[in-house]
């Protein structure tokens, strides 16, 4: 599983925790209906955006 909603830098920060809510509950639906499903392995990968500080 990989992340649900991304947006470039700007949408990061403006909206940060609106991110994360989103994606969480998402991986979080994702983990249960595996788990109720009986799934027996499950890859949660994750990843960041980094771009340097003061990037145009």
């Amino acid at each position: 599983m990989t992340a649900a909603r991304v947006g470039e830098i700007l949408a990061n920060n403006e909206r940060p925790v609106s991110f994360l809510q989103n994606n969480l509950t998402i991986e979080l639906s994702t983990i249960a209906a595996t788990f109720e499903a009986g799934v027996e392995k499950f890859a949660l990968l994750g990843s960041s955006c980094i771009y340097p500080k003061f990037a145009a």
